[in-house]
């Protein structure tokens, strides 16, 4: 994955899974990608974004913030976060943040 975000930088990278949550080995690994990944510019925006994505938000017919108040208290922290004003890098970094702690 690192290869291949180097080798397209301008595209965004999605990890997947229809499980409820990753396992510790799995954000370990996705992690990595993560942590080498990260140039922040001035506005703060992830250079090459990394969107991660469970079934709660893959199985959603609504946007990101809808979703995660609906998805119960271990959402919370990241619904009351999300904006949603810029977009896909947005929601890039709160999934990251969700997902990989």
């Amino acid at each position: 994955m690192i290869a291949l975000a180097e080798h397209f930088p301008d595209a965004v990278l999605c990890f997947a899974t229809l499980k409820h949550s990753l396992d510790q080995s799995e954000k370990e690994l996705i992690g990595r990608v993560t942590d080498q990944s990260l140039s922040y510019e001035v506005d703060r925006r992830p250079f090459k974004p990394i969107l991660i994505l469970t079934n709660t938000e893959l199985f959603s017919n609504d946007g990101p913030e809808i979703t995660w108040n609906h998805a119960g208290a271990m959402y919370e922290d990241v619904a009351s976060r999300y904006i949603g004003i810029r977009g896909l890098p947005e929601m890039c970094e709160e999934t990251q943040r969700r997902y990989l702690s």
